[in-house]
């Protein structure tokens, strides 16, 4: 039995201080972009996403501004990730069954009670059917094919932008996970 069998995905999200990237089963990855929106500043229309968006950060016109929803490792501004996740959930769905996605996301082991909340609202909002949460050292750890089938335990550092998530798994599920924010990385030196 596989460890993700409890699990009917169709959209995979992992949003990070500086890539988001989404997975659909059976296609692999279908979306790897900068964690970067643009907004209209009077009316809060969504002007771009990802690469597009980041080519106007420090660029940007009088009427936009580009925000990093994403801030060491955990939601910055709720309704900022809100348009972001409704702006990336919408390019990956399948236009042809355009019905409310399953989707899985990674978040930081260390992540408070609120802060995991605030994740399933902000995709919930961003019409999201279903969202379960799942730590970054166990994603991390199925996506570097490790087995979950015996009792060995095994050591997976996963190095982002914004945080390094250290997780110790074993038994199929995670033992000890810890998040560890990495403050040289977004340009500020608090």
């Amino acid at each position: 039995m596989g460890i993700l069998n409890g699990f009917s995905a169709k959209i995979c999200d992992r949003s990070g201080n500086g890539q988001h990237n989404s997975l659909r089963a059976n296609a692999g990855v279908v979306l790897n972009e900068p964690s970067v929106l643009a907004l209209n500043k009077y009316s809060g229309e969504v002007l771009s996403v990802g690469s597009q968006a980041l080519k106007l950060l420090g660029r940007e016109p009088k009427d936009t501004e580009v925000y990093r929803p994403i801030r060491r490792g955990a939601i910055d501004n709720f309704e900022i990730s809100q348009k972001f996740l409704r702006a990336l959930i919408s390019r990956v769905q399948h236009n042809d069954h355009p019905r409310r996605s399953h989707l899985v996301i990674g978040v930081p082991g260390s992540s408070t009670p609120l802060e995991r909340r605030s994740v399933k609202d902000a995709a919930r909002d961003a019409k999201a059917g279903r969202v379960d949460l799942v730590d970054e050292g166990l994603a991390a750890g199925l996506g570097a094919g490790l087995d979950f089938e015996n009792e060995q335990a095994h050591l997976v550092i996963d190095i982002g932008g914004g945080t390094s998530n250290v997780a110790i798994l074993a038994s199929g599920g995670v033992v000890s996970s810890v998040s560890v924010p990495a403050r040289a990385c977004d340009g500020r030196s608090d």
